[in-house]
């Protein structure tokens, strides 16, 4: 039997390109796990701070932190892991609850590193995980007598082969197979490890043996600070309504941006596309969104130009102004456009390759990429508005006086907002 360094289907298309990277841009890496038949089971994403295979980390909480946004919310996560089960590090103030876990209890599987395993604080509150139907994987195990306290609540046991030894792993073996966690081999290094880890009934495997970390490289989607914290404010409030979170996202284009794209990615399995905000807050909930937008504003970068937003929210809502004078309907659709005109600029990846991340409905893709369609029309006659070409400032028999009072009232609207969120 020969194997030398398994690859899996989705490694060709997430791994990083060669050569210098961009200020704007994010690494991270995943790691297949293999069954007894090696098939993928799942995939563990870990954290890297540059193309070098390795993690150099300072501060654990925003490394985690960093991982969860950049994959779920920023990399088509299908791509990532291709529908099998995420394996992610938590550290201590993600357990305790002192940075919100955005999972449902089935979307993940939550690895406890050994460095807080010894922890007393820690069992209780794993305990709590685990009766809300979370799973929980004790990370690099080399002595499972020393963590047999967990041993009860663990879902999968991951032995550290370099640090267990040969010598020892089947007494460490034997003494877990009392115990309901499935076994998993971390570091594999060689044929051997695994021939022997697979006689003594370990069920999974991990290592370089079997496929090394492949760095994912992605471009970073900053949401303005300011923005999520007036949203996560306004989660505070019991009395809230989701027009109100609504008109808070609407406010910061990448933001609406992001959490369309989070709702809409396989990690969500929904059956249907959500293409409005309105459905996307309804569909989450407010705990998700809470916990969604707390990440975000740890994660946030306010790096782009603050004009763009301003600029982004007049467009939308001109454009909704507009379709409203002129007794139309379907005025979402024509704000939504509006709001993701200047995406292109602020992200800085082209417009055909953002409206291809998120399922939009065909008029306002249409009006994205060719200014087609009533859609199209509208934001030609904004950004025609916008550089002073009266002649081609035209939409559905609406007068001068009318464009202008819609621009007008859309400068205004948009000052008031942005001042109320400090942006």
């Amino acid at each position: 039997m020969q194997i030398l360094h398994r690859t899996d289907p989705q490694e060709s298309a997430a791994e990083a390109p060669p050569g210098p990277t961009e200020s704007g841009s994010f690494f991270l890496a995943r790691q297949p796990i293999f069954d007894r038949n090696l098939k993928v089971f799942g995939y563990e994403l870990l954290f890297r701070s540059g193309m070098t295979n390795r993690a150099e980390i300072r501060d654990p909480d925003e490394a985690t932190t960093q991982v969860i946004v950049h994959a779920f919310s920023e990399l088509p996560i299908e791509q990532l892991i291709g529908g099998r089960k995420p394996f992610i590090n938590l550290t201590r103030n993600f357990l305790l609850g002192k940075i919100p876990i955005p999972f449902t209890p089935r979307q993940v599987v939550l690895e406890i590193p050994e460095t807080i395993q010894k922890d007393p604080t820690i069992i209780e509150p794993l305990r709590e995980l685990s009766r809300r139907g979370y799973r929980l994987a004790l990370d690099d195990v080399a002595d499972p007598r020393e963590v047999a306290p967990l041993l009860e609540l663990a879902d999968f046991v991951k032995l550290d082969l370099i640090d267990i030894g040969i010598a020892r792993l089947p007494a460490a073996v034997n003494y877990l197979h009392t115990y309901r966690g499935r076994l998993l081999a971390e570091k594999v290094e060689t044929l051997r490890e695994f021939e022997l880890c697979k006689r003594l009934g370990v069920e999974y495997f991990q290592g370089n043996f079997l496929s090394k970390p492949r760095i994912v490289q992605g471009r970073r989607v900053p949401a303005t600070r300011l923005v999520v914290l007036q949203l996560i404010g306004e989660l505070q409030n019991p009395a809230i309504k989701f027009s109100d979170l609504e008109k808070v996202i609407a406010q910061d284009p990448t933001l609406s941006y992001k959490i369309l794209k989070l709702i809409n990615s396989s990690f969500y399995g929904l059956t249907i596309e959500v293409k409005s905000l309105a459905q996307a807050i309804a569909i989450l909930g407010l705990d998700q969104l809470s916990r969604w937008a707390v990440l975000f504003l740890v994660h946030s970068l306010d790096f782009r130009p603050r004009e763009l937003s301003i600029q982004a929210l007049v467009r939308a809502r001109m454009c909704e102004l507009m379709v409203a004078a002129a007794g139309e309907k379907c005025r979402d659709s024509f704000f939504m456009a509006g709001l993701f005109s200047l995406l292109e600029a602020m992200l800085g990846i082209p417009m055909s390759q953002i409206v291809d991340s998120i399922p939009l409905a065909a008029d306002i893709r249409s009006a994205l990429l060719e200014r087609s369609g009533r859609i199209g029309e509208a934001l030609n006659c904004v950004e025609a508005y916008e550089r002073a070409d009266w002649q081609h400032v035209v939409f559905s028999g609406l007068n001068m006086g009318a464009i202008g009072k819609s621009y007008l009232d859309s400068l205004q609207w948009a000052s008031q907002v942005t001042a109320a969120a400090g942006v």
